[in-house]
Order: C-alpha cells, then sequence, then structure tokens
C-alpha cells in the first residue's frame, strides 16, 4: 500500500492533477476536494494525470468518475492520461474506459504557451 500523493500544476486555462500511488477506499476521499478546489478556483479543464498511480480499487474508479461528473456539471471537461497497464486493465475489464476522452496532449506535454505558474502538492 503506497499512500497516494495529487500534486497540482495550475496552467492559465486549466490545471493538472498528478496523481501517485494508490487510489483506493482509504484515499479516494482525498480526490474530490481537490477537484473541487479546481473547480473554485475558475478552471473548467481538468488533466488528471495517472502515470504514477500504481492501484486503483472500485473506490477510486468511483472516485474520477465523481470527478469527471464536478466538471461536467460545471460547464468542464476531464481527461485521464498516462494510464499504466494495470489501472488500464481495470478501466478497460469495467468498461469505463470510455468515460474518459483517450487521446489528448499529455500534462507534462504542454506548449510554451501553456506554462504552469503554480504548483502545490497534497499528500
Amino acid at each position: 500500500m503506497t499512500a497516494l500523493a495529487i500534486r497540482f500544476v495550475h496552467h492559465p486555462a486549466s490545471c493538472d492533477l498528478l496523481l501517485s500511488g494508490d487510489l483506493d477506499a482509504i484515499s479516494a476521499p482525498r480526490l474530490q476536494p481537490a477537484v473541487e478546489s479546481v473547480v473554485d478556483r475558475g478552471h473548467r479543464s481538468l488533466t488528471i494525470d495517472a502515470a504514477d498511480l500504481a492501484f486503483c480499487d472500485s473506490a477510486g474508479l468511483r472516485a474520477l468518475l465523481t470527478a469527471r461528473r464536478t466538471l461536467t456539471d460545471a460547464g468542464g471537461t476531464m481527461d485521464l492520461v498516462h494510464v499504466g497497464a494495470r489501472v488500464g486493465r481495470i478501466l478497460d475489464i469495467t468498461g469505463l474506459g470510455r468515460a474518459f476522452r483517450p487521446s489528448l496532449p499529455s500534462a507534462r506535454g504542454r506548449s510554451r504557451d501553456d506554462a504552469p505558474h503554480e504548483r502545490g502538492v497534497l499528500q
């Protein structure tokens, strides 16, 4: 079991949440306040980077779906990028891979014009 860390990278028009560790029944409740803080700052485009997400259970899947619903209810979008094989397989098996837009720019591959201007970490 690896503790979940949530890093924020704020861009002028969007925000990235970089997840690392385990998104499970214990840590999943921490994702929604992070997403709500992004929306409260006025961002309507959120990218969740799962490159360092080691594990995701059903509570983690629900947290991701709730995050997506929070963004769509606010008139925004949420993308899930850099999904590893283990988490990707869970998304495929459950059919939830279709719930997230699959092919958008990665959180680490942004243009210079969209350079991050603030970083934060939740642990």
